[in-house]
């Protein structure tokens, strides 16, 4: 692949961390259990697994607002209802690195420090994907926010291609090749009144501007190449985006971002909500 043309990404989770049960959480389940001993019937909604098979007797999955699979849970291990949620196998194996890239960063912070995080410095290269783990609150995401521009950096550097950023904004980031998806879709992310085709065009909505007409007709077929591309199930491009899966919901909004073909690409917890089969 051509560094120059390739997307470099940073991505924020915590998906892959040891699950840290706090003191407060082992003693509500502990509550939970002792009252459906006492014959309290409970619904416990969830996607952390190990509360799933510590605390219930059975488990319903959902994908794409229907029930897929009931069972319960005696003899069922972690993969196998792993399984029945995204609908397939996953492999356990990592994709082995290509190795180190080189060249002039396209992305480099120098002792950046922002809203809760302090001094941090990192380089990033054409082509290579860094991960930043923490738990809630270590300032994962005010780091992604710093570098798109929605938080003040108040010390440090930030260079793109090798050249300081200065009066850095979140316009002055999207026009340098910067793309965002936030970790809370529903309040920074989506248009959930608006329909899937307007959700897909928001980043770049002039491309279909001519003559000081905007041309839906352009917008709906480029959106109908994309939910096909990326494997969004929706009854309609134009159906409104609070009527697809929360899973569907982030396909839009990651498709929206890339269709930019963006220099760097920040996601924060990209795969919340994201199940089925994945995009052909």
């Amino acid at each position: 692949m051509d560094a120059s043309r390739s997307t470099t990404a940073c991505s924020c989770s915590t998906n892959r961390l040891p699950a840290c049960r706090s003191p407060r959480s082992s003693w509500l389940l502990g509550a939970l259990r002792s009252f459906a001993e006492q014959g309290q019937t409970i619904l416990y909604v969830s996607h952390r697994l190990e509360e799933v098979f510590a605390l219930a007797h059975s488990a319903t999955v959902l994908r794409d607002g229907r029930v897929v699979a009931s069972r319960e849970l005696a003899g069922l291990d972690e993969q196998q209802l792993v399984r029945m949620i995204v609908g397939r196998a996953l492999s356990e194996t990592a994709p082995v690195p290509s190795g180190p890239r080189t060249g002039t960063p396209v992305l480099e912070l120098r002792g950046v420090s922002a809203g809760p995080v302090h001094d941090i410095s990192l380089e990033v290269r054409g082509g290579e994907v860094l991960g930043i783990a923490g738990l809630v609150g270590s300032g994962r995401t005010s780091l992604l926010e710093a570098i798109y521009g929605a938080v003040p950096i108040r010390a440090g550097t930030m260079l793109l291609d090798g050249v300081e950023v200065a009066h850095h904004s979140i316009t002055s980031a999207i026009k340098a090749g910067l793309s965002y998806v936030p970790e809370d879709r529903a309040a920074q992310g989506a248009f959930l009144s608006l329909g899937v085709s307007e959700n897909l065009s928001a980043a770049d909505p002039g491309r279909y501007v001519r003559r000081l007409l905007f041309r839906h007709r352009a917008e709906r077929d480029s959106a109908s190449r994309v939910v096909a591309k990326f494997g969004i199930r929706t009854p309609a491009v134009t159906a409104p985006l609070a009527m697809l899966s929360g899973g569907n919901q982030q396909k839009t909004i990651v498709a929206r971002w890339l269709q930019r073909t963006p220099k760097v690409l920040l996601l924060d917890e990209p795969t919340q909500g994201l199940s089925g089969d994945p995009p052909k």
